[in-house]
């Protein structure tokens, strides 16, 4: 059963270590040392990563193109959004 629950936390770790290195959002409730980071191994979330990107971006292109705004608009405010979270 431990072993189970190492196997699920580096899991988890990984994909932390993955957002935190692919983004500039300040994550204060993650108690994980950028020390205990291993990029090499966490390399295989940042497709996880660049899709949750994806699916915030167009999240927002969808909701202020359904609200009414102009195409160009609504695609220049979901790039800016993908900006600010990947700095």
């Amino acid at each position: 059963m431990e072993n189970k629950k190492t196997e699920i936390f580096e899991f988890l770790k990984d994909i932390l270590g993955a957002l935190i290195f692919l983004t500039k959002l300040p994550l204060p409730l993650i108690n994980i040392d950028e020390s205990e980071i291993n990029i090499s191994r966490a390399f295989w979330a940042f497709p996880i990563i660049g899709f949750a990107f994806g699916v915030i971006s167009g999240g927002i292109i969808l909701f202020f193109y359904y609200v009414g705004a102009p195409v160009f608009i609504s695609v220049i405010l979901g790039v800016f959004c993908l900006v600010m979270i990947s700095g």
